[in-house]
């Protein structure tokens, strides 16, 4: 592949700053050390659901924010079951305000039709180079965020915000 993504690259800057090694933050998210450590080289890239709980335990979470074109991210409703994450969830509902056909994202990130409609109803996973390209193609930014104060608190103690949420 080459260089990290912009996302795993923020995700790596922010285990080195917890102090964490790659060992330590992949046991928290529940992965092997040499799956985040082939993120981090380039090598592999994750799926945008493997992305989303390696940033979890790492008090972070990925979201969309309005491109340089100033496209707003709508809030995306969705029925209490929705397995599918928030992000793919607003990169559809964005995609349908703005009466974008399928076919149109479908060529802009390089894949299918089919492959779209799968991704958005939560039938195929999607990688995070390809959710990058889905956010472009609607001129919004694919970043990281700190999910909230509190939890960057229990990260640097060596809590997950999973067992937070349990509680």
């Amino acid at each position: 592949m080459g260089e990290p993504l912009p996302i795993v690259r923020a995700l790596r800057a922010r285990r080195r700053a917890l102090g964490l090694s790659v060992r330590a933050a992949a046991a928290r998210a529940g992965l092997s050390a040499c799956v985040p450590a082939s993120w981090e080289r380039g090598d592999r890239c994750p799926s945008l659901e493997r992305a989303c709980g390696y940033a979890g335990v790492l008090g972070l979470e990925l979201a969309l924010l309005p491109g340089a074109s100033g496209v707003p991210v709508p809030l995306a409703a969705c029925a209490q079951d929705d397995r599918r994450l928030p992000v793919l969830r607003q990169l559809r509902a964005t995609r349908l305000v703005r009466e974008l056909p399928v076919a149109q994202v479908a060529a802009a990130v390089g894949v299918t039709r089919p492959a779209v409609t799968m991704w958005e109803n939560g039938e195929r996973r999607i990688q995070l180079d390809q959710a990058h390209g889905y956010a472009d193609a609607l001129g919004l930014l694919l970043t990281v965020e700190e999910i909230s104060a509190s939890v960057t608190v229990l990260v640097e103690a060596g809590g997950t915000p999973s067992a937070a949420r349990r509680r």
